[in-house]
């Protein structure tokens, strides 16, 4: 009987080693198929999301006029791009503080300025009106009106035509000049439209207040420092005289956004999402490190990120999914 057994094993087991091999054959090939095809799909999905994402990492500074160091510490950090400010002051001024469109006050209860260090992050509208015709940084202002028609009455139109805009504040019975500027036009803008677009450049919405007016300048220093200081009461230090005068500040919400783009071909793969959240993450760290070390109440925030961390946690349960569906096949 034993010798019976030996006869017919090469017979039988080439038979089942064929067998078993087969099987096994086709459950590697259909597993390695789910997996390469999910690990392609979320590979597609994750570069689609990046091409709609403009900026990488967004470090919001609420505390108000530029900061230059902390611009150049972002640009310092390894594997990052380029960084570029988006500038949104929004103030309610006081009494002593007025706005002049051609030597007339404007009457608004919000003046904001919105300014960036790239024409291309301005609005379509503001950006083609600031950019046509002459140099941006010769062009001047534009003043944008914000609201429904009901509430700007006539001045849309009694606007147009407007060469200069100025704002002053009343100190110690005296006129002082906080800024000037040239104007290159008058425009609508709608709030709803502002909002959606910041919520394009940066992930996230503004405050943009349902009626006032927002001053499109080119990248100044010295007005977003003079704008800052008047929202607070203060004049410019070169303007100050013995006493420190000062005058009564309005309400202000201030918000600086730094966009910071990264050498993305470096940091993300598609087909390695948890090395790329680790990667990522890293330069999220560095950017934290950088907001302390200028010691600024700043926020780091990045859609890119929580891209990842979902991601991620998508390829973890079609890792799952592929061991359960191997199990009965087994």
């Amino acid at each position: 009987m034993k010798g019976m057994t030996w006869q017919l094993l090469p017979v039988v087991g080439r038979r089942a080693f064929l067998g078993f091999g087969a099987v096994t054959f086709l459950v590697a090939a259909l597993l390695s198929a789910v997996n390469i095809t999910s690990r392609y799909a979320l590979s597609l999905y994750v570069e689609d999301q990046l091409s709609r994402t403009p900026w990488d990492l967004v470090v919001y500074d609420q505390s108000g006029g530029s900061n230059p160091t902390l611009a150049a510490r972002l640009r310092s950090l390894e594997n990052v791009q380029q960084v570029e400010e988006l500038v949104f002051l929004r103030a309610a001024f006081s009494s002593d503080v007025t706005a002049m469109v051609d030597g007339q006050p404007l009457a608004t209860p919000w003046l904001s300025v919105l300014s960036a260090s790239e024409p291309i992050l301005l609005p379509p509208e503001l950006r083609s009106a600031l950019t046509s015709g002459t140099e941006p940084q010769a062009a001047g202002a534009i003043l944008a009106l914000v609201g429904p028609e009901s509430a700007m009455g006539d001045a849309f139109i009694s606007l147009q035509g407007a060469r200069e805009f100025r704002l002053q504040a009343n100190v110690d019975g005296t006129e002082r000049i906080l800024f000037s500027s040239a104007m290159r036009g008058v425009i609508r803008l709608e709030a709803d439209a502002l909002n959606q677009w910041f919520m394009e450049q940066t992930g996230s919405i503004t405050m943009t207040p349902a009626v006032g007016a927002i001053l499109l300048m080119p990248f100044r220093e010295d007005v977003l420092t003079a704008f800052d200081l008047a929202a607070r009461g203060q004049l410019a230090t070169e303007d100050r005289t013995l006493g420190n005068p000062e005058f009564l500040p309005g309400e202000y919400l201030p918000e600086i956004a730094y966009l910071a783009k990264l050498e993305r071909e470096h940091l993300i793969s598609g087909w390695d999402i948890g090395g790329s959240l680790e990667r990522f993450a890293s330069v999220r760290d560095q950017a934290l490190g950088a907001v302390r070390g200028v010691n600024v109440a700043a926020v780091v925030d990045s859609t890119v990120l929580v891209l990842l961390e979902r991601m991620d946690g998508v390829a973890r349960i079609i890792g799952l999914l592929t061991l359960l569906i191997a199990l009965p096949l087994l």
